[in-house]
């Protein structure tokens, strides 16, 4: 599955943008479309919804699919929904927030099982900025996005940690 083109992701982030002050201003999920070309690819979607504010940028939301289970322009207009109204950590986006809020979407590849002969050897497999990682347990799961190492400066061994 390729990478989505600067276009693409350009019009995934329209797609999320018109989402989000829809339903918001509305209260009303907008018409399901019928997803064609990339749109109609089986991807995991985050998006991601930052406050600008005097004080600097702070997470607002963020929701989404790790693994390809929608159609991504299904995926992009639920987790934007999601992102805005259903993150526990957050209360609902207001209308009179909407012009303070970024929004980030992450369309996601197919995530692969790293396999290594030693735990030592994994930082070596990790593409900072490009691989996001899910590291699961029996008990818990966590999710890191690639440009989640970038914006906190993470070598390969940070971003492990910090899964």
């Amino acid at each position: 599955m390729p990478l989505l083109t600067s276009a693409q992701g350009s019009e995934v982030v329209r797609l999320a943008r018109r989402t989000l002050d829809s339903y918001v201003s509305t209260e009303e999920r907008p018409e399901s479309a019928r997803w064609t070309g990339y749109l109609g690819e089986r991807r995991g979607a985050f998006v991601t919804l930052n406050l600008r504010a005097p004080e600097g940028v702070s997470l607002r939301g963020c929701i989404g699919f790790p693994y390809p289970v929608k159609e991504l322009g299904e995926a992009v207009v639920v987790a934007t929904i999601g992102a805005a109204r259903e993150d526990p950590r957050f209360p609902p986006v207001q209308p009179s927030e909407l012009t303070g809020i970024l929004v980030e979407v992450s369309a996601l590849t197919k995530p692969e099982t790293i396999r290594v002969g030693k735990r030592s050897e994994l930082p070596s497999t990790i593409r900072v900025g490009t691989d996001g990682l899910i590291i699961s347990t029996s008990y818990q799961s966590g999710l890191l996005l690639p440009q989640v190492a970038v914006e906190f400066n993470l070598n390969q061994s940070g971003h492990l940690q910090v899964n």
